[in-house]
């Protein structure tokens, strides 16, 4: 299975939702961001953290308010525990039983705040012992 990562209009993401293709792999993509950077058929993309220990969030302007959203606060701080180069965007969502694309968004999110990178291959970022 395929999985891909890529910055996607409102419209665009709209009409996969009504078509029901939600975290589906796709048959095509337009653009050339993928082959410029290597992915074909296949390919999976792992989300890979920049950072150590624990994110102060609302320096890099991320604030999910625990009292208004409880649920996504806890599922912000879930997704980035398991950003570790070892999952894909579509296994982090099946860990959690949430949709791809509410962990696409927290990946986008980081990924516009150099806090997580997108990479072919898995890249641990486990402490070495």
């Amino acid at each position: 299975m395929a999985c891909f990562t890529h910055y996607w209009e409102g419209k665009t993401c709209d009409a996969m939702f009504a078509n029901g293709w939600e975290g589906e792999p796709l048959d095509h993509a337009a653009g050339k961001i993928f082959t410029q950077r290597g992915v074909g058929p296949g390919d999976k993309v792992y989300v890979v953290n920049n950072f150590k220990g624990e994110i102060f969030c609302s320096g890099f302007g991320i604030w999910i308010d625990y009292r208004v959203n409880p649920e996504g606060h806890r599922r912000l701080f879930e997704i980035m525990e398991r950003c570790d180069g070892e999952r894909t965007i579509s296994e982090i969502a099946q860990e959690l039983g949430i949709s791809y694309q509410s962990v696409k968004r927290v990946t986008d999110l980081l990924y516009e705040k150099k806090l997580v990178s997108y990479s072919r291959y898995p890249a641990s970022t486990a402490p070495r012992r």
